[in-house]
């Protein structure tokens, strides 16, 4: 048990071509219950914003989607994107998850879990984005070379370029 809270900003532009500013804030929750299981909440929001011009380079940008979001979307395809589907970024993001854990066997645990996250093509504007979601299921292996998470994630709220029958994440180590 136990929870992790975390706020930062970032500033580029000094000496550089892209003048940007950025402000984060991320946070999680995890407590232990009966049964040597563990109920986990994760959030975070993020924005970035120029400080000159009006413009943020899409290398700057936000996006979800991947393991350690959005786990039922593919890598950063969650948010702004143009009319062929191709992933434009955006200026704020929000997600938020929670996932319950349990033992199965000896270093063998599943996972289930729901994410939720928007990203917004505009800096500050948490709500200025479209909504997708995942529901899914997973296992956290604990390896002599080290923690492997498998996750299976099947979207439930979804943009027409992001419908899809779901999506395999695999990531080493702990998510905390």
């Amino acid at each position: 048990k136990g929870h992790k809270v975390e706020f930062g900003g970032t500033y580029s532009g000094l000496g550089g071509d892209v003048d940007v500013f950025g402000l984060n804030f991320a946070g999680s929750q995890y407590i232990s219950l009966p049964g040597d299981t563990i109920l986990s909440f994760e959030g975070a929001i993020r924005t970035i914003d120029p400080t000159s011009g009006d413009t943020v380079p899409i290398f700057e940008r936000l996006f979800l989607g991947g393991a350690n979001n959005l786990r039922g979307f593919d890598y950063r395809e969650v948010g702004p994107k143009d009319e062929t589907g191709e992933p434009l970024g955006g200026r704020t993001s929000a997600y938020f998850t929670v996932e319950y854990t349990f033992p199965i066997i000896e270093k063998v645990r599943g996972a289930v879990f729901y994410d939720v996250g928007a990203v917004s093509g505009d800096a500050y504007d948490v709500g200025g984005g479209d909504v997708n979601s995942n529901v899914g299921v997973g296992l956290r292996l604990f390896l002599p070379v080290g923690p492997i998470r498998v996750d299976f994630g099947v979207p439930v709220q979804s943009d027409e370029f992001n419908d899809s029958g779901g999506r395999f994440q695999f990531n080493l180590g702990y998510k905390f």
